[in-house]
Parts: C-alpha cells; structure tokens; sequence
C-alpha cells in the first residue's frame, strides 16, 4: 500500500454558524493508505463523509447538495507516518479572496 497526504476542498456546505445559516467551504487535510492516487482520492473523501459534526450540522436540501473536491495529493514515502487527520479551515463560498486565505492558512499549519 501507498501512503497519500490528500486537501480536499468542500464547497456548499449550509451550515449554522452561532445562530446564522450561511453557505460555507472548507479545506483538510487526510492522510490515507491505498493502492493508487484514485483510491487514495475515494478514501480521504470517505473519511470526511464519516464525520458526525458535518453530518448532523448540515443543512442543506437534497437537491443543493454540498460537493468535496480533490484540491492537492502528495505521494509520501513508504516509511512516513501517517498523521491523524485534523480539523478544516472554513471560508465563505463565492469569497475568493476568503478561499485562498485558507487554503493558504491549512498549508501553514501542515507544516508547522
């Protein structure tokens, strides 16, 4: 098995933040095992569906479904640890701007 260190990026996530609904995206970073890029690609995704605080907060209708993108994967080293997979860095969706500054901000703290 290959060991993958994988940003995703969600977009359209209807999410209650303090009392007010907003639609919101956020980036994370998943470290997974799997025999290719395309594997590794389904895996990290699967891990971020398995999260209860995105389950249960969202509020979106079937039909404006939120969507999680493949951002960035790196191939790693057949001897690195794979680390535990942490939080997100949220932005408002159609702020640009905002979308950059936290994908500049996960970047940072995956190597700090």
């Amino acid at each position: 098995m290959n060991k993958y260190q994988v940003m995703l990026r969600g977009e359209n996530f209807l999410l209650d933040f303090v009392d007010k609904e907003r639609k919101s995206g956020f980036f994370t970073t998943v470290w997974v095992e799997a025999s290719d890029p395309e594997e590794a690609e389904l895996n990290a995704v699967d891990e971020i569906r398995k999260h209860e605080d995105l389950k249960t907060g969202l509020l979106n209708k079937p039909d404006d479904s939120p969507i999680i993108y493949l951002e960035e994967m790196l191939k790693l080293e057949s001897d690195s640890y794979l680390q535990q997979n942490g939080g997100r860095t949220f932005f408002r969706d159609h702020d640009e701007e905002g979308r950059e500054e936290a994908k500049k901000l996960e970047l940072e703290a995956l190597w700090s």
